[in-house]
């Protein structure tokens, strides 16, 4: 467990503060210890989505590249018509 040595004072509304008392509850832990596990939930988890987002447009791109790479190497000039064919070839509808 970390130390917690970081002192902050929050404003919330009687809506806000009843949702958090009544989840510390629930959790059966303390009111800040609430706090902390929903701003860690909702910050935390965000910036993880956020990186596997940059990931996955990264590893598009590079995929991308390389079928171009391919294409040219092979020396393929399909449309998207011939390749729709050829990926729907055999398949029964």
């Amino acid at each position: 467990m970390c130390m917690l040595n970081q002192r902050a004072q929050i404003l919330l509304d009687h809506e806000t503060k009843s949702l958090l008392q009544d989840a510390a509850a629930t959790m059966n832990v303390s009111f800040g210890e609430a706090i902390r596990h929903a701003a860690n939930y909702s910050y935390k988890t965000k910036k993880i989505h956020k990186q596997k987002s940059n990931t996955t447009k990264n590893s598009r791109l590079e995929a991308a590249k390389k079928i171009v790479k391919l294409r040219k190497s092979l020396n393929l000039h399909l449309s998207v018509e011939e390749i729709k064919e050829m990926a729907h070839y055999g398949h029964k509808y």
